[in-house]
């Protein structure tokens, strides 16, 4: 459901581009699809339970909980996804 709304905003503001020509609708379009692009692959990142155990005890992370063992196993998933912020400060 959230796929057609935003396909049907996209549409919508292709229109509008069209007409005016305003770069700023553009900008509004590709944001729209990188905002839906992160909420979708979230989850996935976020679940450290499909991760080896011997990944899980190399880090001492414990699905479930909250720690930063999981903080750095996760930061590293970021990474290796090619996060823009996370390869900053690593």
């Amino acid at each position: 459901m959230q796929r057609d709304s935003l396909d049907a905003i996209k549409r919508l503001n292709q229109k509008h581009l069209d007409i005016v020509g305003d770069p700023e609708i553009a900008t509004r379009i590709n944001s729209f699809e990188m905002a839906y692009r992160m909420q979708t692959s979230a989850p996935e990142l976020m679940d450290i339970s499909k991760e080896s155990k011997q990944t899980l005890d190399m880090y001492g992370a414990e699905p479930g909980k909250s720690s930063f063992a999981n903080n750095c196993l996760l930061a590293r998933r970021l990474v290796e996804r090619g996060d823009s912020f996370c390869a900053t400060v690593s």
